[in-house]
């Protein structure tokens, strides 16, 4: 037989094999009741035309008995082309199981479970996004396969101690401890019977707090064959006290709530479903169900949940209520026990009560944000010491926001934060809970400010990421304990004279992204209590009042604006610490006019600003 004959003898065989591979595999689906990817059928087409090339080349060799050069490469291009297209065979199978970071998370796994370096892996991510929905779909995958010889699944939980967690895998494996109370004894006997197993894989779901596995009795390392564990937490920093490098941690994630037709849609249609039979809606109901999904803000245990909850109801009246009473619908029912409950827990996690008061203020800012503006927003709210340098202050606050973002209720993403949109919700709600003084009406479709009614003992005012696009004139809310107004991201073009008259305990004030706002009111001026004043990314802003009656302020923030000149009396503000005066490339600074009376600024940006400002200038500053 000829080299080119074994070849596509070989080649034939190894598609066979991959053939009857998924064969058996699309088999075990059927077999459950369960439907396949569209792609699944797509990759399998492509494998069969593969195979039929290789039977008609082989024929075809066999009947001229002498091989050619362009057979010879024609064989080469099929070896390489079956190479890429096995690269790209379809991980997951069934269409229950939606994304492509599922899918990549579910490669990800079988290539660190197959690593005999790799001991401990770990899943992480903020409630509600899928890690045990990915854990029990490997222990599915692992049973079928039986790569391993076996797979155990203990759900470990708050309430974790190491003796009970000993009791459950030992149930599993039907190892008696002797009733004995001594751990050290039980993980000996654990450690014992799972050395003789070997090839296991141990999935210890929802930790909370470290495990040392060792006291437990499960063995791990170089000299242990075969024993793997995978873990689930919402702690990112308990992976890393676990031993599980970075490398070998898996972070889901939500879906992009942006993306009109994509994931999010997907899984909401499939959760509508009745044993696969599709929904009949109508095409305006059908767009009210997207405004539905876009306010789960990609969250897959929510948007499960709101997909069975509005399974049969096709009327337009029932989708329109359920949109307009979201924010009021989500504190209710199965709503609140399933998701906000699940949520919550991150939160009732957090073992300090500053800690946990910074993250319900961290939810007043916009939908993203860089650290250094919640680290200063919590000073301004008291919650972190602003007397002290701005060193030991962002010190302090950078390790409040780690654990933010340990505990999965801040997502990073390179150089800004943001929440979640239902976090952000279940945080405005425990606001308004433990402070009546507080008003929250953020990311709702009003037009006007006159649309409220503010109570004359506010003190806290978030309207952030509405669609205002105006204060009527004459508008003067009588406020006289108000401390914080934030109007971030709105569309207002015009702040009435007479806005700020009876605000005089108003301490932060937050204009930011108002990019048709041009001009603010004089009264601004008589604001003496402000100690924070926000006013950035408002592109078309050019008339900023004089300031140097504001002698309470500690930070000045006039970023992205249009202003050509300083505010009069910016050489007066001298208890400044933070000056950010950075992309205003209007702006031209004249040497010594300002910054030889600031003697306390700690923190001065001048990015992009035109003009002679030497270094001699700050450091006489």
């Amino acid at each position: 037989m000829t080299t080119p004959q074994r070849n596509l003898d070989e080649f034939i065989s190894n598609l066979t094999r991959e053939e009857d591979d998924l064969k058996q595999q699309l088999q075990y689906l059927k077999s459950k009741g369960k439907k396949r990817k569209r792609i699944v059928d797509e990759w399998f087409d492509k494998l069969q035309n593969m195979k039929q090339r290789c039977i008609y080349m082989k024929n075809s060799l066999n009947e001229s008995g002498r091989p050619n050069f362009n057979v010879q490469g024609e064989i080469r291009d099929l070896i390489k082309g079956m190479q890429n297209h096995k690269k790209c065979k379809p991980m997951v199978l069934s269409n229950e199981f939606v994304g492509k970071k599922f899918e990549g998370n579910v490669k990800k796994m079988w290539k660190l479970l197959r690593d005999d370096q790799v001991f401990i892996i770990g899943i992480y991510g903020m409630g509600g996004v899928g890690k045990t929905f990915l854990a029990t779909y490997i222990q599915c995958e692992i049973i079928r396969s039986k790569i391993f010889e076996d797979v155990l699944r203990v759900t470990v939980s708050h309430d974790f101690n190491i003796f009970k967690l000993q009791q459950q895998i030992a149930e599993k494996i039907k190892v008696n401890l002797c009733k004995s109370d001594n751990e050290t004894s039980r993980a000996i006997i654990l450690e014992s019977e799972l050395e003789k197993r070997k090839n296991t894989v141990i999935i210890l779901d929802d930790i909370w707090e470290y495990v040392d596995l060792e006291k437990v009795g499960i063995p791990l390392g170089v000299g242990v064959k075969g024993i793997k564990v995978i873990m689930t937490s919402r702690l990112r920093h308990v992976c890393q006290q676990m031993k599980c490098l970075s490398d070998n941690r898996i972070e889901v994630g939500a879906f992009n709530a942006d993306d009109e037709y994509g994931e999010a849609w997907e899984l909401f249609w499939l959760g509508l479903q009745n044993f696969g039979t599709r929904p009949k809606l109508s095409p305006e109901v059908r767009n009210i169900a997207k405004c539905v999904v876009s306010k789960c803000d990609g969250l897959p245990l929510a948007i499960s949940v709101m997909a069975r909850i509005m399974i049969g109801n096709t009327s337009i009246h029932e989708w329109k209520y359920v949109l307009d009473e979201f924010d009021e619908w989500l504190m209710k029912a199965e709503m609140k026990k399933e998701v906000i409950t699940v949520l919550r827990r991150s939160y009732d996690n957090l073992a300090e009560k500053k800690v946990k008061k910074c993250f319900l203020y961290s939810a007043l800012l916009p939908k993203s944000f860089v650290r250094e503006d919640l680290i200063m927003m919590l000073v301004d709210m008291g919650l972190l010491n602003g007397r002290r340098s701005l060193k030991k202050i962002f010190n302090k606050g950078n390790n409040i926001v780690k654990k933010l973002i340990n505990h999965s209720l801040l997502l990073e993403h390179n150089s800004t934060l943001r929440m979640q949109g239902l976090v952000k919700k279940m945080a405005w709600n425990i606001l308004k809970e433990s402070d009546a003084n507080t008003m929250l009406k953020c990311n709702e479709y009003m037009k006007s400010i006159s649309e409220l009614e503010w109570p004359t003992d506010l003190e806290t005012v978030s309207l952030a990421n509405n669609t205002i696009e105006e204060i009527p004139y004459g508008t003067s809310f009588n406020c006289p304990r108000l401390s914080t107004l934030l109007l971030f991201d709105n569309s207002i073009g015009h702040i009435p004279e007479d806005f700020f008259t009876y605000m005089n305990a108003l301490k932060t004030l937050g204009l930011s992204e108002k990019h048709n706002l041009t001009s603010l009111p004089r009264s601004l001026s008589n604001v003496r209590s402000l100690t924070s004043l926000m006013l950035y990314e408002c592109s078309e802003l050019n008339d900023i009042p004089p300031l140097g009656e504001l002698q309470s302020l500690l930070r000045l923030q006039i970023s992205g604006c249009s202003i050509e000149a300083l505010p009069e009396g910016l050489e007066n503000l001298i208890n400044l610490k933070w000056l950010d005066l950075s992309n205003n490339v209007n702006l031209e600074l004249v040497p010594g006019s300002f910054l030889s009376s600031l003697t306390n600024i700690q923190y001065l940006n001048l990015w992009l600003c035109s003009g002679g400002i030497e270094v001699e200038d700050v450091e006489k500053g």
